[in-house]
């Protein structure tokens, strides 16, 4: 078969998700409710089995040399396959009535989108709180795996990864050779700075449970949170402040926290990361201006868009009293590329800035050749095309996800507020809008678009669209 190796990577995924049921299980074991760890149980066991036959199918073809594509289906197949898989038991939360609700959520969270159809996270037992958590936190190993693995080898919206250990490979690799070597590497230093971080939490006198809830959304840049309240109320200033650095780091680019591990100074001179920096102290400079908020409230709130986690810093009221687009330009902008962080990320807008001048310039000096640069790299044709191929496919999703929401019945500016957070997997920003409500109530038709879209920015945007392609099926077969 074909296709084998790849069936083979998917259902080795699913079995990982499944495996991790074992977690919540514990947590419904240790509130004596038996009823919910039966739930999970049982949503181990047919997750298990269905994830085993597609590891079974494969088996035999797991060392087949990969073609081109088989990377991106094994990609996307496990973007579809896990959230599928980890809805199972979602539905015994009191707050997830149907498979969609489930599904919906599953999909925002191991996306690390952060958007939540369930509104009070305090009313949910432990272990479905800790199930939710546990797959955005594996959401953000996925993202970067994807990143180092599939992206930066496809050269996506001009995404480079130089001189790393993480992209040695051998061309007669399989996928699953493939994508094993850099999964090991990556979840060591994943799980390590995850646990390192919990620790310092708890340290400082925040109880365990959510020192480790708030670690995996915050590493994740997902946004999710064990309670409904601001973070502000919620929290101490020195675990709010562990929180935020956490946010920064997840929005970091991965190969960054391996230079920062051998103690290199490399992450403080990489351009991308100061401007990264540069633009929180900026937006949280306007908002003081233009918003009757403190500078350590508008540092901290700044600090959650632009890394795209959106924790609930203000209360809705607060934050609906200046306008929307504020909040969705940090979204939109988001952190570093190769990071958990949503959004267009720093590097394409700091090259487009660049391209746009050096436009500009030919129009007062025709004959001038002049090069853009970030930092070291020297930005070529490929990624003047790649990049500007990136713009045109935002907008023309834009577009599309506002006609989708409207045909719905959403009126203009929340649908371009929902297009906006989910395109740009920063959803956890409805809740600062109060339209996290809205959320909750959405029909299956708003629910699959925004699915799509958060699947689209994961996907970053161009793949989504490849995907819709004939020419790409007719060449997988």
């Amino acid at each position: 078969m074909r296709n084998a190796p790849i069936i083979f990577v998917i259902g080795l995924a699913g079995v990982f998700i499944s495996l991790a049921m074992i977690f919540p299980v514990i947590f419904a074991l240790f509130e004596e409710e038996y009823s919910l760890a039966r739930t999970f149980f049982i949503s181990m066991i047919i997750a298990l089995f269905m994830s085993g036959a597609l590891t079974l199918t494969g088996f035999n073809s797991r060392n087949q040399t990969l073609r081109p594509h088989d990377l991106l289906l094994s990609g996307l197949g496990i973007w579809l396959f896990v959230p599928f898989l980890a809805a199972i038991p979602l539905t015994a939360s009191i707050q997830v009535s149907t498979f969609g609700d489930a599904l919906f959520e599953t999909m925002s969270a191991f996306t690390t989108t952060g958007a939540s159809v369930v509104l009070y996270p305090e009313l949910d037992p432990m272990s479905i709180t800790a199930w939710r958590h546990i797959i955005c936190w594996l959401g953000g190993f996925w993202t970067l795996l994807f990143c180092v693995t599939i992206l930066v080898p496809m050269k996506i919206g001009a995404l480079a990864l130089s001189g790393s250990p993480l992209l040695q490979h051998d061309e007669t690799e399989s996928v699953y050779e493939r994508l094993a070597w850099p999964a090991i590497n990556i979840f060591k230093i994943y799980i390590a700075v995850s646990l390192a971080i919990v620790l310092i939490h708890v340290l400082m006198g925040l109880d365990l449970f959510t020192s480790i809830m708030l670690t995996m959304s915050a590493i994740s840049t997902t946004g999710f949170a064990p309670f409904s309240n601001t973070i502000l109320t919620a929290l101490d200033t020195q675990h709010i402040i562990i929180l935020s650095l956490t946010s920064i780091l997840g929005a970091t680019a991965f190969p960054l926290w391996l230079s920062f591990r051998a103690r290199d100074s490399k992450i403080f001179h990489d351009v991308e990361f100061r401007i990264f920096i540069l633009s929180i102290f900026f937006f949280a400079g306007a908002m003081v201006v233009f918003q009757d908020s403190t500078i350590w409230e508008t540092l901290v709130n700044a600090t959650s868009l632009l890394t795209t986690t959106a924790f609930l810093v203000l209360k809705p009221g607060d934050a609906s009293q200046w306008p929307i687009l504020w909040s969705i330009l940090p979204i939109a902008i988001g952190g570093m590329a190769l990071s958990t962080s949503g959004g267009i990320k720093i590097f394409r807008c700091v090259a487009m800035t660049k391209f746009l001048e050096i436009e500009l310039s030919k129009l007062a000096h025709p004959s001038s050749v002049r090069a853009a640069h970030i930092g070291t790299r020297k930005l070529n044709d490929d990624d003047r095309q790649a990049i500007w191929t990136y713009f045109i496919a935002f907008l023309f999703i834009l577009v599309v996800g506002l006609i989708g929401f409207a045909m719905n019945g959403v009126s203009f500016e929340t649908a371009w507020t929902f297009t906006f957070g989910f395109m740009n997997n920063g959803g956890a920003v409805f809740r600062h809008f109060g339209m996290d409500g809205i959320v909750a109530t959405f029909t299956g038709p708003e629910q699959g678009l925004s699915i799509l879209l958060m699947l689209f920015g994961r996907l970053e945007l161009i793949i989504g669209l490849v995907l819709f392609s004939r020419i790409f099926w007719r060449f997988a077969k």
